[in-house]
């Protein structure tokens, strides 16, 4: 009995594991961690998930000292398993000015990327 008890314990943990779901990649090709822009700032982002559908995708360009100004503000609900998000942003600063490119992806944040990058002048 305690063998068959400690097999149906394994095997239901094991199913557990099974049904865990994979993150998504978030590869960020403009704007670059830490690279200097000016203006317009390219904006490149692929999303992809072989394993299961990407859902909710949310992607923000926000002042890093200042979140509240946000420049660029992206939602959008998908059901597929790659997608690219590109764009052109045009930012007028009078001084370098350093921004936060910010994704999250999944409907309860599965998975999360921070960029900053710099845009002068």
């Amino acid at each position: 009995m305690k063998k068959v008890l400690i097999g149906l314990t394994l095997l239901s943990l094991g199913l557990a594991s099974c049904g865990k779901e994979k993150k998504s990649e978030i590869k960020v090709l403009s704007p670059e961690q830490g690279k200097t822009y000016t203006s317009p700032l390219p904006l490149n982002v692929k999303i992809s998930n072989n394993n299961n559908p990407i859902h909710d995708i949310e992607i923000k360009v926000y002042q890093k000292n200042n979140p509240d100004l946000v420049i660029f503000d992206y939602d959008n609900h998908v059901e597929v398993n790659e997608y690219e998000v590109k764009d052109s942003l045009f930012v007028n600063v009078s001084s370098p000015t350093q921004f936060v490119l910010e994704i999250e992806v999944g409907e309860e944040v599965e998975t999360h990327k921070n960029v900053e990058f710099t845009i002068n002048p």
